[in-house]
């Protein structure tokens, strides 16, 4: 089994207090993605809800429990 090529984030969207849109490239032989968000650039914990998280297409709102903060996805 050969996974496809990471797809490339690009800046999130409609920022708002506890929501945005991330947003990516497609990468053409992908079924799918997932995604993960989290308040640390390593990804060493996540937001609740974003880890590994099912997405069909090359965006997703995301809610976030808390404003004010960084979130890396």
């Amino acid at each position: 089994l050969t996974l496809p090529a990471s797809p490339l984030a690009n800046d999130a969207l409609a920022v708002a207090s506890t929501t945005f849109t991330a947003n990516w490239y497609p990468v053409s032989s992908a079924t799918g993605y997932f995604i993960d968000v989290s308040t640390v650039s390593n990804f060493s914990s996540f937001v609740a809800g974003y880890n590994n998280r099912s997405v069909a297409g090359t965006s997703l709102v995301v809610t976030v429990p808390t404003a004010g903060i960084t979130y890396y996805y």
